[in-house]
């Protein structure tokens, strides 16, 4: 929004008044001729336009004689009842006046007022009246009150009457905010455009009286239908309305640095997601999923998920082969496993620009993805092993291809195509859960944003063939193979896993916490775009980027499924996380100026703080990471050292008044999520992983997966409690494994006395303490009594243990 504008006082040359009228055949006429009276008091042209809006009475004839008895009354006849928003639309364009003034056919207002708003308009493009003694039943009173209230509080009217039939408007400024509503919201839709488009609005008191006949056309039923309507209204016009804030277009050389920039962009995508890949698997998720697409391709059963020679039935199969896949080109290893995860996360970025650069324009959609790429906890996930980094990608892609068949006001079944199989693919990964996700948000922005094409039930019917196709294919068989999938996979894990949680059960804030401190620096940006949606000036500094509506919806609804779900479990917030950060890069692009080079020379507050956050964050790692020994003391002191003297360089730097531009705080958050990857993660994965300590106890030093036999050359037995430890058996496939339960204790202490060479896996803690109390004749010594999984050997001359934590 502008500064409001005030017109120079001009003489008044003619005026038009609009009269829609909708079954009023008992006052129609006294309408007309009050209106004529009036206005021929007024001493200059006018016309009064009445639009029949599709009557049933009489309105339209008696209107139709009124005409030949006066040629200054004209009829517009609607055949089919349109709306009050959408008569009045006609009657304005119908109007020649420069001066365009409405009311209603209800006889409810002395139209001599009509010359102080006359006056006022030589100064004022809109000037609206307010009743000042409202004649109206309580109940009418009532609800006009509460709603004046509530759409000054969500849309901003800034009048205290915002439905008084009175007003008048300069005609080429009244063309700039024509109504596109049908309904009663149309008073509330043209003030509100007016303001956003910096047109002064003036507000004067008019008389009022009660009906001359007829019947009032609002309802209670109406509510719902007004309040959905001021969120439409809300969402289009003031949150998310198209200020065309654009970029300039694309020279030659624009299009080589915008190339230059998504290189850049993909380069790191590789170096966080599939750079140094070394890290070990965690217990129990990431050595879960690698442990079954191996036993699956050994068996050459790809069909049913298999789990130490079990049906493994939670899950769908998509993931599982997708690592087979990465088995079969490069062999079976927790590196190659990772190959799958990196490259989602890869394509999700690149999805995510090419999404937004249709949508938002390039620096918008090369600033959205590259917050998305250095989000600290998206790249923490996208680096682990399991199948929700796949799940990501899909859900995405499916909002992506979704809001591109709706726009321009032509449903594109092209990409409507797209988005169903990329639907059917999410339900082969993760299963029905994926459904709510991609539709859910998009049903949603359907509601709220009237110029979005909608399918239509050939296209729904088109679309849920092809998303149900993939998972059905692949149910059909399995249950008819085994009783009980059904029951297990649909009702238990889909159903009583959402309302009654069997595991992981946590309060509905669960998320909000990891979902903010997640973002790293880029949680600064979150107030200002708060305030640019919700805040006072929303009307001024919102919108420039519609998709920015859809995006934040999609957070807002899957934040919100997560959070009520039963079962939480930290990794599916990836299914909304990823949505914070492409938000928060299109609210940024809004907070600059146009053009690349505002990112080299455009230094701002939430700038300096996101850069002064960065820098904490590198002294943070090299403290944390160096005192937990996920990295060596060298590295720790250089994490410290950069940290220092971004923070000396900070000062300087606003000292002198230059302060620190966008370009220099993502330079130094890229550098610190390269440093995470490669030296701080693989660190955190030794430290809870099984891999180097078995390693270690069996004393021989060889590639973790052909581990199997100790130093003197017998078998490795693998003693597991209070379950089977996966990774285990995926870096010691060929070691013998026994497996005891909760129950079993004394069945496993009777065990280890007979087979004293064998290795215990067992949680660090009085159980274990207890345990290794039953053997006096042995020296035990637990070297890492806080870790979560400890690697035991007994042997004959004492006890020697390394304990090995397994996330």
């Amino acid at each position: 929004m502008v500064d409001a504008t005030v017109v120079k006082p001009a003489p008044v040359s003619g005026i038009s008044l609009v009269l829609p009228a909708f079954n009023e055949e008992e006052c129609i006429a006294q309408a007309v001729r009050e209106a004529v009276n009036a206005l021929d008091q007024l001493a200059i042209p006018f016309e009064v336009i009445v639009v029949n809006d599709g009557s049933s009475d009489s309105t339209a004839s008696i209107i139709r004689t009124l005409a030949t008895q006066d040629p200054r009354v004209r009829l517009i006849d609607l055949p089919i009842n349109q709306g009050y928003g959408n008569a009045l639309r006609a009657g304005f364009l119908a109007s020649q006046m420069p001066l365009v003034s409405f009311t209603d056919s209800d006889c409810q207002f002395y139209l001599e007022d009509l010359r102080i708003l006359v006056e006022r308009s030589k100064h004022f493009p809109v000037v609206v009246g307010w009743r000042k003694d409202r004649q109206d039943p309580w109940r009418r009173k009532f609800l006009s009150r509460g709603f004046n209230i509530l759409a000054n509080t969500m849309v901003g009217t800034g009048v205290r009457d915002i439905d008084c039939a009175l007003k008048i408007f300069h005609r080429d400024a009244l063309l700039r905010i024509l109504p596109t509503t049908g309904g009663f919201l149309v008073n509330t839709e043209m003030v509100v455009r007016a303001r956003s488009l910096g047109l002064a609005v003036e507000e004067f008191p008019v008389r009022h009286r009660p009906r001359a006949g007829g019947f009032s056309k609002v309802r209670l039923n109406e509510v719902p239908k007004v309040f959905l309507g001021l969120a439409r209204l809300w969402f289009g016009q003031i949150a998310f309305a198209n200020r065309s804030h654009q970029n300039p277009a694309t020279s030659i050389f624009g299009a080589w640095l915008e190339g230059l920039a998504l290189a850049c962009l993909m380069v790191l995508a590789f170096a966080l997601f599939l750079g140094n890949v070394r890290a070990p698997l965690l217990e129990p998720t990431e050595a879960r999923y690698a442990e079954i697409p191996r036993q699956m391709l050994l068996s050459g059963n790809w069909l049913v998920p298999t789990l130490d020679n079990e049906p493994y039935l939670d899950k769908p199969p998509l993931f599982y082969w997708l690592v087979m896949g990465a088995y079969q080109i490069g062999g079976i290893s927790d590196r190659v496993a990772r190959w799958v995860p990196g490259l989602a996360g890869i394509l999700t970025v690149l999805v995510s620009w090419a999404w937004l650069r249709l949508r938002a324009g390039p620096r918008a959609a090369w600033l959205a993805a590259f917050l998305l790429v250095t989000c600290a906890r998206f790249i923490h996930y996208e680096r682990m092993l399991a199948m929700d980094s796949v799940l990501c990608l899909f859900l995405v892609s499916g909002i992506a291809t979704g809001d591109l068949a709706c726009q321009s006001g032509q449903f594109k079944r092209g990409w409507w195509i797209a988005c169903s199989i990329l639907i059917g693919l999410a339900l082969l990964t993760k299963g029905f859960v994926a459904l709510p996700l991609v539709l859910g948000p998009l049903c949603l922005w359907w509601v709220l944003e009237r110029s979005a094409a909608k399918p239509t039930p050939k296209d729904w019917l088109l679309g849920a063939g092809l998303a149900m196709a993939p998972l059905l294919a692949w149910m059909i068989p399995l249950s008819m193979r085994l009783d009980g999938f059904l029951e297990h996979f649909v009702w238990r894990h889909h159903v009583v896993r959402f309302l009654e949680p069997f595991d992981h059960a946590a309060p509905p804030w669960y998320y909000l916490p990891g979902l903010l401190l997640g973002m790293g620096p880029w949680l600064v940006l979150f107030p200002g775009m708060v305030h640019r949606i919700f805040g006072v000036g929303a009307l001024k500094s919102g919108g420039g980027q519609p998709v920015l509506g859809l995006v934040l919806i999609v957070l807002v609804f899957n934040f919100g499924f997560f959070s009520l779900a039963g079962c939480k479990r930290p990794i599916y917030s990836i299914a909304f996380m990823p949505f914070a950060a492409l938000a928060l890069g299109l609210h940024l692009d809004l907070t600059m100026p146009n053009g690349w080079k505002k990112l080299f020379c455009f230094p701002a507050m939430t700038s300096q703080t996101a850069f002064a956050l960065t820098a904490f964050m590198w002294i943070g790692i090299g403290v944390g990471a160096g005192w937990k020994g996920w990295v060596d003391m060298s590295t720790a002191y250089l994490c410290i050292a950069i940290g220092f003297a971004l923070v000396i360089g900070l000062v300087i730097l606003v000292l002198s008044g230059r302060g620190v531009p966008w370009a220099g705080t993502m330079a130094a958050c890229a550098l610190l999520g390269v440093m995470a990857c490669w030296e701080v993660l693989p660190g955190y994965h030794e430290g809870f992983s099984l891999r180097g300590h078995l390693r270690q106890a069996i004393k021989y030093r060889v590639q973790p997966e052909d581990l199997a036999f100790a130093s003197n050359g017998r078998p490795v037995e693998l003693v597991c409690y209070p379950h089977r430890w996966d990774s285990a058996a995926f870096y010691l496939p060929k070691a013998k494994m026994v497996v005891f339960g909760p129950s079993e204790l004394p069945a496993m202490e009777n065990y280890l006395r007979a087979n004293p060479e064998s290795l215990l896996l067992m949680k660090p803690g009085a159980a274990l303490r207890n345990l290794l109390a039953k053997f006096p004749t042995r020296s035990p010594r637990i070297e890492n009594e806080l870790g979560a999984v400890a690697v035991t050997r007994l042997e004959e001359r004492g006890l020697t243990q390394t304990a090995a934590r397994a996330k």
